[in-house]
């Protein structure tokens, strides 16, 4: 078998393994949100909102369990689109780099011969500055979105975690941390269970379960 063959069946085979991770994940999310009344849940599908239904299932539990408000839901949307927003810019940046040195690698090329034997100094310097610069984007704008993002997505997860499954709440969110696939497992696992509320008996009122409508206005 060539190795393009190889290579073909690994980036399909990976793809399918992510597109199964996402869809397990999305199912468990949309069963647990569906059990504590949240109408519109089939937003669990969707990326970003997906988000957004993590922080309101966190949010519930805070409500019920701890007696508090908590505002998990619109932290993780606007978080997560910080990330892509930033990671959308380094891409840009990155893609000018390439271009910038492209042209400067032709232009000293026709400028004249002796530009020629000393194109390959004036490049490299071009390249570590242009390569500085993408380091000191990657790390002022894109590495503290990712450790805020962090932080919150997995404090909300653990508030998830601790609705449905309270005396392995920890335990579960250790393995989704250092384990990559345990997350969508662990999702499918809870999708059957019930919420465990401490203000009633596992049960939701009917004006708790019309209060918890999709409202972006939150």
């Amino acid at each position: 078998m060539s190795n393009v063959a190889i290579s073909l069946l690994t980036d399909t085979f990976s793809s399918l393994i992510s597109l199964l991770t996402y869809l397990a994940a999305a199912y468990g999310l949309y069963c647990m949100s569906a059990s504590i009344g949240l109408k519109n849940n089939w937003m669990a599908w969707i990326p970003f909102c997906r988000e957004y239904v993590l922080g309101y299932v966190a949010d519930e539990y805070c409500r019920r369990n701890e007696n508090r408000s908590t505002s998990y839901r619109k932290k993780l949307l606007g978080w997560m689109i910080a990330l892509t927003a930033a990671l959308a810019l380094l891409f840009v940046v990155l893609s000018v780099l390439v271009v910038v040195l492209v042209i400067m690698g032709i232009a000293t090329s026709l400028y004249d011969s002796e530009a020629i034997m000393n194109g390959v100094s004036n490049l490299d310097g071009g390249f570590l500055l242009g390569i500085g610069l993408f380091v000191l984007i990657a790390v002022v704008v894109i590495l503290p979105v990712v450790v805020v993002y962090t932080v919150f997505r997995y404090t909300a997860l653990h508030k998830v975690y601790k609705l449905f499954a309270p005396d392995s709440a920890t335990l579960y969110l250790v393995l989704s941390i250092f384990v990559p696939l345990a997350e969508p497992i662990l999702f499918i696992v809870l999708a059957k269970k019930s919420p465990v509320f401490t203000d009633s008996v596992g049960e939701i009122s009917e004006k708790a379960a019309e209060a918890q409508t999709w409202d972006w206005n939150e």
